[in-house]
C-alpha cells in the first residue's frame, strides 16, 4: 500500500467516525458548565443519544457564611444567606460524578473553624439518577450513600450543624435537576455509615 493510499484510507475512516458521532447524537467528550462558563471534563468520554446531564443547585438556607468549591473549578465562591449556587456538567461514569462540589460552612459558636459537606449527583444510562451528601465525623464518612432518587424524592441529613436535604426535581428539557437545602438542624438526627475513605 503506497504512503497516499494510506493517509487516504486513514482520512475515509476518520470522515467516517466523524459522520456515525454526528447522526448517533453522541459526543466524543463531554463537558460541564456552570454560570455558561463551558469546563472540558477528563479524558473521552461518550454519552448515549438522547440522555440529559445533571443539574446541582446549592441552597444556604441558614445565617451561617459558605462557600463552595466546584470539582475542577480552581476557586471558592461564597453562597451568602438565601443565596444559592448551581452547576451543570455530565461525565457519566462512577469515578467522575456528572456534579460534585465541597461545602464549607461557619458554625456561628465557632467562628473561623469550617466545617465540610461534600455533595455529588449523576445520571448514569444503566442506572436511575442518584446524588450522595457526606461530611466526616473522626475519620468516618456519614450521609446520604449514593442514593438513587425518584422525581420528587428527597432525603436529609443532620451532622449536628447542618440540616442537608437533596431533592430530585422534575426534569427539565435538558437536565436531571437536583437541589441540595442546607439549614439548621431541626433535632431529627439521621444519617448512613458510608465508609472512612475520603
Amino acid at each position: 500500500m503506497t504512503r497516499a493510499s494510506r493517509i487516504s484510507t486513514a482520512a475515509i475512516t476518520a470522515l467516517a467516525l466523524a459522520i456515525s458521532l454526528a447522526l448517533s447524537g453522541c459526543s466524543a467528550s463531554g463537558n460541564v458548565t456552570m454560570d455558561s462558563s463551558p469546563l472540558l471534563t477528563p479524558g473521552e468520554i461518550s454519552r448515549e443519544a438522547g440522555l440529559r446531564d445533571t443539574r446541582l443547585c446549592v441552597i444556604n438556607n441558614t445565617s451561617m457564611n459558605m462557600r463552595i468549591q466546584w470539582w475542577r473549578y480552581p476557586d471558592k465562591r461564597p453562597i451568602p444567606p438565601a443565596g444559592q449556587s448551581c452547576n451543570t456538567g455530565y461525565a457519566g461514569t462512577e469515578e467522575f460524578p456528572d456534579v460534585t462540589a465541597w461545602i464549607e460552612y461557619e458554625p456561628r459558636p465557632s467562628q473561623g473553624t469550617w466545617n465540610e459537606i461534600r455533595t455529588e449527583a449523576s445520571n448514569s444510562f444503566l442506572f436511575a439518577p442518584w446524588a450522595n451528601v457526606t461530611f466526616y465525623v473522626e475519620g468516618e464518612k456519614y450521609g446520604i450513600c449514593w442514593a438513587s432518587f425518584d422525581e420528587g424524592e428527597s432525603y436529609f441529613i443532620e451532622d449536628g450543624w447542618v440540616r442537608a436535604e437533596m431533592q430530585r426535581l422534575k426534569d427539565s428539557e435538558d437536565h436531571k435537576e437536583f437541589v441540595l437545602n442546607l439549614g439548621l438542624q431541626q433535632g431529627d438526627y439521621q444519617r448512613q455509615y458510608c465508609g472512612s475513605e475520603k
